[in-house]
C-alpha cells in the first residue's frame, strides 16, 4: 500500500516541475525579445537624431561667437557616432549569440569569468548608448536654441 502511495506522490510533482520549465522558457524567450525591443528603440531614436545633425547650417555669420554652434555640433555628432558604437557592441556580446547561439563555439564558453564579462559588457554598453544618446540629443536642442536666439536677435 505504501509503494502506491509513493508513486502517486512522484506523479503530483512532475507537472509542477514541466510547468516550471515551460515557465522559465517563456521567461527566457521574453528576454530575448525585451532586449531586442529595447535594443531596436535605441537604435531608432540614434538614427533618427543622426539624420537631425545632417539639416543642420554652420554658415551663419555670428562672428566671434561661431565657435558656440560648432562646439554644440561636434559634440553632438560625437555622442551619436559614441551611442551608434555602443549599440553596436551590445549587439556583438549580447543579442547575436542570444538568438544564433554561436557562443557555444568559442573556446570561453566555460569560463565563468568570461560569461560574467560579457554580461557587464553588454549591460554597461547599452547603458552607454542610452547615456550618448541623451547627450546628442541635448546638443541638437541647445544646437536648435542656439539658432533661435541668433534669429531672434538678429532683427534688432
Amino acid at each position: 500500500m505504501e509503494e502506491e502511495h509513493v508513486t502517486a506522490e512522484s506523479s503530483v510533482d512532475t507537472p509542477s516541475l514541466s510547468l516550471t520549465s515551460k515557465t522559465t522558457q517563456w521567461d527566457n524567450l521574453l528576454a530575448k525579445y525585451v532586449r531586442v525591443w529595447i535594443w531596436s528603440i535605441l537604435f531608432g531614436a540614434t538614427s533618427g537624431l543622426s539624420y537631425a545633425y545632417f539639416g543642420v547650417r554652420l554658415d551663419r555669420p555670428w562672428g566671434p561667437l561661431a565657435a558656440l554652434p560648432l562646439a554644440l555640433f561636434v559634440v553632438g555628432v560625437l555622442s551619436a557616432l559614441g551611442s551608434w558604437w555602443s549599440l553596436l557592441v551590445h549587439l556583438r556580446y549580447s543579442i547575436l549569440p542570444t538568438f544564433f547561439d554561436y557562443s557555444r563555439h568559442t573556446r570561453y564558453i566555460d569560463d565563468p569569468k568570461y560569461s560574467d564579462w560579457i554580461r557587464k559588457r553588454s549591460v554597461s554598453s547599452i547603458i552607454k548608448a542610452y547615456q550618448f544618446l541623451l547627450i546628442a540629443g541635448m546638443a541638437r536642442l541647445a544646437l536648435a536654441m542656439s539658432d533661435l536666439i541668433f534669429e531672434v536677435l538678429r532683427s534688432f
